[in-house]
């Protein structure tokens, strides 16, 4: 009997009834949060794509724990690049379900400041604005960041800084020219010489009951002072040696420290 669609057009489905490795499982993790529809990835993976939407539901839904027991084999990171429409998609439904965001990011290939909400700090750059050209704020967040070895707002924030920036100031060029750039103009330096002593004032105003975070490294560097335990947290610099300082007065101690195999902070109560 003839079909209406030639024989050469349609999809191949010889591995439909073979169970999925992990190997294929990252794979078609990869290609899916990098943007592939269902009937794309049915064609690539050569399965149903009622199978393709079967299995991402696993990771959207988390059914049976799925994310839960989830471990990753042989991934693509994604950290750093634009989030995706799937991205997105997982992202909301992770938070729907109160999932935990480590958990999230361990399905995303991503690190956790990358997916949190940080749209506190959004505000407070937003009023920042007033002060200083969008442009000049990029341009001091990544002098504090380089020099001072500190960050102000998390990555989401300053994303979003400087999507403003290219879309609304001006464009892509000008930021690529702050990249380009070498050295660093006397009035970015004042700007976050501000930048960094308002943040160090707001932290001196809790006094000595008051609490402050740090994060270091094994190598020394850190990101800090932090007025909450979130943003500690928050911060992406981290590796097998990291820990957050909680500081109260002249006290100091260790409160958490970074699972890499995990990729989650380990708090101590």
């Amino acid at each position: 009997m003839k079909t209406l669609i030639p024989e050469k057009d349609v999809p191949r489905t010889e591995h439909a009834n073979e169970v999925w490795t992990p190997e294929e499982d990252d794979a078609l993790l990869d290609a899916y949060l990098a943007g592939g529809s269902p009937g794309a990835l049915a064609a690539e993976f050569k399965r149903k794509p009622k199978a393709i939407i079967r299995r991402i539901d696993y990771y959207r839904d988390n059914e049976r724990d799925w994310v839960i027991n989830y471990k990753p084999v042989d991934r693509i990171s994604r950290k750093g690049k634009r989030l995706t429409s799937n991205e997105k998609l997982i992202i909301a439904a992770h938070r729907a379900k109160k999932i935990a965001l480590y958990l999230t990011a361990r399905v995303l290939a991503r690190d956790v400041s990358e997916i949190e909400d940080c749209s506190g700090q959004v505000a407070d750059v937003k009023n920042l604005k007033v002060l200083a050209p969008t442009l000049d704020l990029i341009w001091a967040y990544r002098y504090i960041h380089f020099v001072y070895k500190r960050d102000l707002i998390c990555n989401s924030a300053y994303d979003k800084l400087v999507d403003t920036e290219i879309e609304y100031g001006g464009g892509l060029l000008s930021f690529e020219a702050i990249k380009e750039h070498r050295g660093w103009p006397d009035h970015i330096k004042c700007l976050a010489l501000y930048l960094v002593g308002k943040r160090d004032a707001q932290l001196a105003e809790l006094g000595t009951a008051g609490t402050s975070y740090t994060v270091g490294e094994k190598e020394g560097l850190y990101a800090g002072p932090f007025a909450t335990l979130k943003e500690a947290r928050a911060w992406d610099g981290k590796n097998s040696a990291s820990r957050i300082y909680e500081t109260k007065g002249s006290h100091s101690r260790a409160v958490g420290r970074w699972l890499v195999d995990e990729q989650r902070w380990e708090m101590r109560e």
